[in-house]
């Protein structure tokens, strides 16, 4: 079984729901085929090359407000 090279992510924010994701590259290995099927366009990153070398991303998260009274882990 092989997977996709991809980011575990858990996103924090004061007042806001929990965010857990994976995040995935475009054109990387397995990623059209992923025997757990957890990719989505949505989800799939597309480095490009920095000034100084090292490729870069960016990726707006939007959290929804906590609900008062339930408990995300």
């Amino acid at each position: 079984m092989r997977r996709p090279a991809h980011l575990h992510l858990k996103v924090t924010a004061s007042g806001k729901r929990l965010i857990t994701t994976q995040l995935y590259f475009n054109g990387g290995e397995y990623v059209d085929d992923d025997v757990v099927g957890a990719e989505k366009p949505e989800l799939i990153l597309d480095p490009l090359p920095g000034a100084d070398g090292v490729d870069v991303v960016n990726y707006d998260f939007v959290s929804d407000p906590e609900s008062e009274g339930r408990f995300v882990a």
